[in-house]
């Protein structure tokens, strides 16, 4: 049995205004096509979890890289993050986003994904 399952995103740099309102409207569409708890509650977050018993942990798109780091820790990565979805229903409203946020950056080497199923970009 596999325990667990993440989605991974490497982003260096910020989402440009036109990045991010293309962003923005492709997650009100997937807001009236899938099922999941909507947590975002300022314009620069996109923030997300799954329905009821079928969440995991909160996904977190930020448009600014680093925009709440507050201490930058020896060795530490501040341009990665990632979601524990364990495989749950809105797995698949995380994968899309990012994979859409992906295609929607200029620059393709400041957002990098990555799976669990060994898919990236």
């Amino acid at each position: 049995k596999i325990m667990g399952y993440t989605n991974y995103w490497r982003q260096s740099e910020d989402f440009s205004e036109q990045e991010w309102d293309t962003i923005m409207a492709f997650y009100r569409g997937l807001k009236h096509t899938f099922n999941f708890k909507d947590e975002t509650y300022r314009g620069d977050a996109i923030q997300f979890n799954g329905l009821d018993f079928e969440n995991h942990e909160t996904f977190v798109l930020k448009r600014y890289a680093n925009g709440e780091l507050t201490k930058n820790y020896e060795g530490c990565d501040p341009t990665f993050n990632f979601c524990k979805t364990n495989r749950k229903p809105y797995d698949a409203v995380v994968w899309s986003l990012l994979c859409f946020a992906r295609y929607s950056k200029e620059d393709k080497d400041t957002f990098k994904i990555s799976n669990d199923n060994g898919e990236g970009q």
